[in-house]
């Protein structure tokens, strides 16, 4: 079997750290999280990779976490609900700053 990087992530603002599952959405995009990089607070981005040519794939950050209470550090990846919706979890947000549940809409 046959193995290659479909990808490289640039990080910094692009996010970096990705250490989770990504998702097909229903346009054949591929949706991902990164557990840093991003804004400033380096909390981690959504990303969103759509297919190039000769199997090649382009990224586009879709959001930049921003910390409490907003949401950061997302280590799990999304979910996929059949309305094309996706959720997560964040280690930190929220107004305790404990983590939150977050829905992305693409």
């Amino acid at each position: 079997m046959e193995r290659k990087c479909a990808l490289q992530l640039p990080g910094g603002r692009d996010g970096n750290g990705s250490i989770s599952n990504v998702v097909f959405a229903k346009t054949g995009a591929l949706y991902g999280t990164t557990s840093a990089g991003g804004a400033s607070c380096d909390c981690g981005v959504i990303f969103k990779l759509t297919p190039g040519s000769k199997g090649t794939w382009r990224e586009y950050v879709t959001y930049r976490f921003k910390g409490a209470p907003d949401g950061g550090f997302a280590y799990n990846g999304m979910v996929g609900d059949s309305a094309g919706n996706f959720y997560g979890t964040t280690v930190h947000g929220g107004t305790t700053d404990d983590g939150i549940i977050y829905k992305f809409t693409p």
